[in-house]
């Protein structure tokens, strides 16, 4: 399965340079089973991707039914609230932090069931205990669905 998912993606991307990248895997129903990654990161692409097969999808392989990888290709700090609030979530995912980096949250793009980001920090709040000043980052990303079989 790694080597289907460094042939799909690498055919677009660099495998030496440094690039965030999240693995959503999924169930014959599209239940989600886990989700993980990094925004940024200062390992190749390809090393990233190895660290987050090995540490986290491996173990998953036999529920998994597909497997989405969302390759970010842009990120930018906002801390514009009108900025945030008219960001597109079709279009852009938000990384949010603690200022101590100890909790943090990710939406990635299209994400279905979110429908604005008041709705979404509301979530954080309730579900992460995310309060207080936070960092967020709006970033961009190349979807990848790639089934198992």
């Amino acid at each position: 399965m790694l080597e289907k998912i460094k042939k799909i993606v690498l055919a677009s991307y660099s495998a030496t340079e440094p690039r965030g990248v999240f693995f959503s895997l999924f169930d014959s129903s599209w239940k989600l089973i886990v989700s993980n990654g990094v925004i940024q990161s200062n390992k190749s692409l390809e090393e990233t991707m190895e660290t987050l097969f090995h540490g986290i999808v491996e173990q998953y392989v036999p529920q998994l039914e597909s497997l989405v990888v969302d390759v970010v290709t842009s990120v930018k700090q906002e801390t514009d609230t009108q900025t945030l609030l008219a960001t597109s979530l079709q279009e852009y995912g938000l990384f949010v932090s603690t200022i101590d980096t100890t909790k943090s949250a990710v939406l990635l793009p299209n994400t279905s069931g979110i429908v604005d980001i008041k709705q979404w920090l509301t979530t954080l709040q309730n579900k992460f205990a995310m309060e207080g000043n936070v960092l967020v980052y709006i970033f961009s990303s190349e979807r990848f669905v790639i089934p198992r079989h």
